[in-house]
């Protein structure tokens, strides 16, 4: 199997994983009332805390998890690095986006479809390539049952989205460029 389709593969079923994991977990965890401390019986429930936590806080809380302790630390990418991710994700979108086009206005000119489907396809891998520390160290430690602390677990929930535009676009683009 090809490191590619290997990588692809893992991030199917880990970044899901992830998800039910942080679903379950978050939903277990966290209760919304407490009792009220008085004497009395008739003790109603009270909301604790002020309200919900700013986007940015939650995007950097996780869930810790597992039981053996790493071999090496989760690599962490550099804004600049993100930053040229999301271009790449950009780019690929608008190359999609011409090969719609094309293929809607002139469905007879497949040398000018595919050729914006491929440059969609190798902005995609050059995106994945730029992310592989990551998500291969993501699917050692699932593999591994490496304890992953919350903080860890918050970093790779703040990548969950892009990987899921990543692999979404994949998916659009491999379904068109199937003959019909």
């Amino acid at each position: 199997m090809h490191s590619d389709s290997k990588l692809r593969a893992a991030r199917l079923f880990v970044v899901p994983a992830l998800f039910v994991v942080a679903l379950v977990a978050g939903s277990c965890s966290k209760s919304p009332t407490k009792p009220q401390a008085s004497g009395n019986n008739s003790t109603i429930a009270q909301p604790t805390g002020s309200g919900a936590a700013p986007k940015t806080e939650k995007a950097a809380q996780g869930n810790a998890h597992g039981s053996k302790t790493p071999s090496r630390p989760l690599p962490r990418l550099a804004d600049a690095t993100v930053s040229s991710i999301r271009k790449h994700v950009a780019d690929a979108k608008t190359a999609y986006n011409e090969a719609i086009k094309v293929h809607e206005d002139a469905p007879s000119d497949k040398d000018t479809f595919f050729a914006a489907l491929n440059r969609c396809k190798n902005e995609l891998d050059a995106a994945d390539a730029e992310l592989q520390p990551v998500t291969l160290w993501e699917e050692e430690s699932s593999m591994e049952d490496w304890k992953v602390s919350a903080e860890e677990d918050g970093y790779l929930r703040t990548l969950m989205p892009i990987l899921g535009q990543i692999d979404k676009m994949r998916a659009a683009a491999e379904k068109i460029s199937r003959p019909r």
